[in-house]
This record gives structure tokens, C-alpha cells and sequence, in this order.
């Protein structure tokens, strides 16, 4: 019964009064946890997930830079941050470890201090303080804890954890694209990292990869079985089952069964096919090549190879 009280004030007070996270007086402190169970050389917090380390999905959520503290499962949190507490009117006190973290819950969360004008809010992993009211105490004292069933503070601490959460990330990574007008014929067997961009009106089929920083332009189609690593492909592309990799394909481009790859450019209207290699090289734009090796040369315009 308290708990349910509990959630209809905490809807009531967050649509009283909203205010983004930029129009308030925030500092941040994101503890740097580290885990036993990943069982790793790395530290928990650099451990990649989809494409960066877990701690900058959360660093992310903050409007400005947190100060960073290292962190060990079991240390005080009030006696670990204390020496770190600035002049802002709040403190937001995050985990590295709860990467779903969104800045919309967490924009809720300081609407729901603002209006119910608490001192403390307990997160599910985290917690929210008035700096004043936190200075002058040697202890934390709330009695409710927020979204405590929320899937935005799944604690990664091991690679079965991490797993799930990845899962669920993927889910939000696919859909954001797909609310944003690009079509992905087949979200199951499609990997798309979080540094990934993608235009409108492009087409990602099934058994797909798009990893690291890359760029897809619109329009594009990027076809069955292709692996597209820290590359930029550009409008009206066609990537047909081939491999990009550290390179530059520019608009109105065909790639089909071919390898592109170590800083090679491919400039507009080319036609790359029936397993072609291009490494480290520039093609001209308006070229054919089928069947073809090319390594660390440049080739004119209008130019066609054919082996």
C-alpha cells in the first residue's frame, strides 16, 4: 500500500512542474565501480559494451562532466563522496555500472526532489541530494527508493549481466533508429553499436553488422551478410554482402561482395564487385572494377579494371 501511494505522488509531482537537467544548479559524481565477477584485468568501468566502455553511457546522462571517484562494492557512499560535495544546489551521486541510465529518468527523478522538496531521494543505484542538507549529516535517511523496478539501473557486474543488459540496449539502439526512418528488415540478426549514425530512408537487412564509428547515409541500402566497421558510407549507397573497414565510400556508390578496406576512398558513382579488394588505395570517381586486387595506389576517374 505505501508503495503504490508512493508511485501516484511520485506522477503527480514530476508533472507539476518539469524542468530539464541544463536549468539546474547540478554537480555530478559518478563512482567507478569495480567488479570481482568479471573476473578481468580491466576495470569494471572500461569493460566495452556495444561499442564503449560501460562508464560513458553514464557519464553521457549528466549535463556536464562528473567528477569521477574510484569505487569497491562495500565502501560507504556518504564517507566516499563527502570531500567531494561543491556549491551546486544539487548532488547527483551515479554508478558506472548501471549503463541503461537514461537522461529522462533522471531528469524525473530531480522533478520529483524539486517538487515533493526532499533532501534525499534514493535511486534504485544512485542518489539524488540537496548539497546543504547532505554537507551538514553523517548519514542517509530515506525511506523509499525510485523506479526500483526500473530496467534503467540494472547493475552490470559480471559478463552474465552484461549480457542482458546488452540485450536491452541493442533493443533501444534498433528502435531509435527505426522511430527515426530507417528500416531494419530484421532487428534479431542485426548488430548496430552506439557510436553508429544512420540517415533517413536507409535499409538494414538481415545478418548485418555496423560497428564503431560509423556513418550511413540516407537512402542507403547496406545488404545481406555486409560488416561495416569505423567507416563512413555515404548517400544512395548499395552495400551488398561485403566488408568496409576503415574507409570512405562516397554517394551513389556500389559495393558487392567486396573488401574495402585500411583508409582506402571510394569516390561517387563506383561499381566495386565480384570479390575486389581495395586496401589502402583511392578509386575515382565513375569507375568500374570486378575481380580485382588493388593495394596502396590511386586510380583516375572513368577508369575500368577487370581481371
Amino acid at each position: 500500500m505505501v508503495l503504490e501511494e508512493f508511485k501516484f505522488d511520485f506522477q503527480a509531482l514530476t508533472e507539476r512542474k518539469q524542468k530539464d537537467l541544463k536549468d539546474r544548479d547540478i554537480d555530478y559524481i559518478l563512482l567507478m565501480v569495480e567488479h570481482d565477477g568479471f573476473k578481468s584485468k580491466t576495470p569494471s568501468h572500461l569493460i566495452s559494451l556495444m561499442g564503449k566502455p560501460l562508464s560513458s553511457y553514464v557519464k553521457k546522462v549528466c549535463d556536464k562532466a562528473p567528477k569521477t571517484i574510484e569505487f569497491k562494492n562495500g565502501d560507504d557512499v556518504l564517507e566516499t563522496v563527502h570531500p567531494y560535495f561543491g556549491d551546486a544546489e544539487w548532488t547527483v551521486v551515479l554508478f558506472s555500472d548501471t549503463p541503461l541510465l537514461t537522461y529522462k529518468t533522471l531528469a524525473e527523478a530531480l522533478n520529483f526532489a524539486e517538487n515533493s522538496e526532499m533532501n534525499v531521494v534514493k535511486l534504485k543505484r544512485g542518489y539524488i541530494f540537496k548539497t546543504e542538507y547532505i554537507k551538514r549529516v553523517n548519514q542517509i535517511y530515506t525511506p523509499n527508493t525510485l523506479f526500483a523496478d526500473s530496467e534503467d539501473f540494472l547493475v552490470a557486474d559480471n559478463y552474465s549481466s552484461l549480457a542482458k543488459i546488452g540485450e536491452i540496449l541493442k533493443r533501444r539502439i534498433l528502435n531509435n533508429f527505426m522511430n527515426n526512418g530507417v528500416q531494419i528488415v530484421d532487428p534479431a540478426s542485426t548488430y548496430i553499436e552506439s557510436l553508429v549514425t544512420i540517415g533517413e530512408d536507409t535499409i538494414i537487412y538481415p545478418n548485418t553488422c555496423i560497428m564503431g564509428d560509423s556513418h550511413i547515409g540516407a537512402g542507403s541500402t547496406v545488404g545481406y551478410g555486409s560488416t561495416i566497421k569505423n567507416s563512413v558510407v555515404g548517400d544512395r549507397c548499395n552495400i551488398q554482402n561485403s566488408l568496409i573497414l576503415s574507409s570512405v565510400i562516397m554517394d551513389s556508390s556500389l559495393i558487392e561482395g567486396s573488401t574495402i578496406e585500411n583508409n582506402s576512398l571510394i569516390e561517387k558513382n563506383c561499381v566495386i564487385k565480384q570479390y575486389s579488394i581495395i586496401s589502402s588505395s583511392k578509386v575515382g570517381m565513375n569507375s568500374y572494377i570486378c575481380w580485382s586486387k588493388i593495394k596502396g595506389v590511386e586510380i583516375n576517374e572513368n577508369t575500368k579494371i577487370e581481371n
